[in-house]
């Protein structure tokens, strides 16, 4: 998982020049006059497929201060202007359907240009996206967002909008599918989209029944939009994924499990593999992915159960083997129990131990 935050709330002092990039050097800032803007974009890797791959984008626009708006369009603020490789509209119970502005690839001139012909002139303007809806690449995950022509944003105030009151805030949270893995300086050419978007969005939830379920017998699933949002229980999610068919999806499901415990490793187990993958908690809550092409039991959560305010690390959990290191940062003596999770292939351990203020302490 690799989540990348943007903050826009400040800017540079008397800048001049090139400040940013490689071994660029520090320079001071101060918060902006104008707006508040915060933007975080998180994807899941590795990715499955060479030609697909796809990026969860929360965006936060306030305004600070009355702000005289210069209003071009029935859009305003705009969120995401539609590439010129992605052409195509999907709404619910409709085919992927032409925008009502086409682009077509000249390869002559070595350039996309609009298509006078083409296009499809109801889809113009659509005023309130429905969520999990397909515009040009985009998903939305929320209600509110406008299209018009090839920019996808907010409703936009009347052409003669003095000033837009301080405090008004904008706020969006969509998917974006790419044509490409993600990473650094991936200057590859992208994969059409298009195609495969209403696969995509049945897949991942926006389009009746998914190919798969999450089965749990620990833990509770919330919700289901690409992302499988589940609450843990005791810092576990257990069950069984089933897919019946089989099928293959166009990418690794992603789960956002709540309710972990930070100060302890958490990973995934599949009943098709001996293995443990260990998986990132960011504030109390876990990114991993899971591959649902078959019908597997898993577990996904804390792999030891103890006091909260110990810091545990695992050193060696094997069919034999059990090694710990606990730490207390505290300054009172921590008495607890300590009990591994109840995984296959992994041997068992529950104890009772009493750890000193600062100290660490290890488990074997």
């Amino acid at each position: 998982m690799q989540i990348v935050d943007t903050d826009a709330t400040t800017k540079y002092i008397d800048a001049t020049g090139k400040v940013y990039g490689d071994a660029a050097p520090s320079n001071a800032t101060r918060p902006t006059d104008l707006h508040e803007t915060r933007v975080r974009s998180a994807y899941f890797h590795p990715l499955k497929r060479k030609d697909f791959a796809v990026m969860l984008v929360e965006s936060e626009l306030r305004v600070k201060r009355d702000v005289e708006p210069e209003i071009r369009g029935p859009v305003y603020p705009v969120v995401w202007q539609i590439p010129s490789d992605r052409n195509g509209v999907i709404l619910p119970g409709r085919g992927l359907e032409p925008l009502a502005q086409v682009n077509v690839y000249d390869p002559k001139r070595k350039r996309w240009t609009r298509d006078k012909t083409g296009g499809e002139p109801d889809n113009a303007r659509i005023d309130d996206l429905p969520v999990g809806a397909y515009v040009g690449g985009m998903i939305p995950l929320m209600p509110g967002l406008r299209l018009a022509g090839r920019e996808v944003g907010f409703a936009a105030p009347p052409r003669d909008t003095l000033t837009i009151p301080k405090h008004t805030t904008w706020k969006a949270a969509y998917l974006l599918l790419f044509g490409k893995q993600l990473y650094w300086r991936n200057r590859k050419p992208e994969a059409p989209v298009d195609p495969v978007a209403e696969q995509a969005l049945r897949q991942m939830g926006f389009r009746g029944e998914t190919p798969y379920r999450l089965v749990l017998r620990q833990g509770e699933l919330a919700n289901l939009a690409y992302i499988a949002d589940v609450d843990a229980a005791d810092g576990v999610v257990a069950g069984r994924c089933e897919n019946a068919a089989n099928e293959e999806l166009l990418y690794y499901l992603p789960l956002r499990i709540r309710g972990l415990n930070s100060r302890v490793p958490a990973a995934l187990w599949r009943s098709d593999s001996d293995q443990l993958e260990y998986f990132g908690i960011f504030h109390g809550t876990g990114y991993v992915f899971m591959d649902a092409d078959s019908s597997v039991d898993f577990f996904a959560g804390n792999v030891v159960q103890t006091d909260n305010a110990l810091f545990v690390d695992v050193v060696e959990w094997t069919a034999d083997t059990v090694s710990l290191r606990l730490n207390n940062p505290t300054v009172r003596a921590i008495e607890t129990d300590v009990r591994m999770a109840s995984i296959p292939g992994h041997k068992p351990l529950q104890t009772h131990v009493t750890v000193p203020a600062g100290a660490t302490l290890e488990i074997r």
